[in-house]
């Protein structure tokens, strides 16, 4: 007899979605319909209603990034990733100085490597808890098909025999 991994069920991840546009609300859909708590997140009020009429949390600001298992920011331009993630001032502070510790930070913007070094840059100097800065590549997101992108918790056990 071999050993089977067998797959025991997690709870449903909470996730902070941030850009609810054109490509991030059928991503942040997608990820909703397999079974996560998801907040969208945008300035926009005709997006934020949008992503309700979808049946996701909606909010202006992301509040919702302190108590989220992963936030994922799609944003399009590489000023909208500097204010989310590293904030405009004291008083927006940015998703770094909102999330909790474990959380994962997902950034699927629309920008390319060079925005997104002063991010890594402050995850790095956070310590190891921020955890390690990664690069992956995402496509066809409005498909549902964000490969990239894997929110689920499993747990592999394997059996006695």
């Amino acid at each position: 007899m071999s050993a089977t991994p067998t797959t025991s069920p997690q709870p449903a991840l909470r996730v902070t979605f941030v850009g609810v546009g054109a490509i991030g609300l059928p991503m942040a859909e997608q990820i909703a319909r397999a079974g996560h708590q998801v907040t969208g997140v945008d300035p926009s009020p005709a997006r934020r209603t949008l992503a309700a009429e979808l049946g996701l949390a909606t909010e202006e600001a992301p509040d919702s990034a302190q108590d989220a298992d992963a936030v994922v920011v799609m944003v399009a331009t590489p000023e909208q990733l500097d204010a989310a993630v590293l904030g405009d001032d004291e008083a927006s502070p940015g998703l770094l100085a909102r999330m909790r510790p474990g959380a994962s930070l997902i950034v699927m913007s629309t920008v390319g490597p060079e925005a997104v070094r002063p991010s890594r840059t402050r995850l790095r100097a956070a310590g190891p808890a921020a955890g390690r800065p990664g690069d992956r590549r995402c496509g066809r997101g409005t498909e549902g098909r964000a490969a990239a992108l894997r929110l689920r918790r499993t747990r592999r056990r394997r059996r006695k025999p």
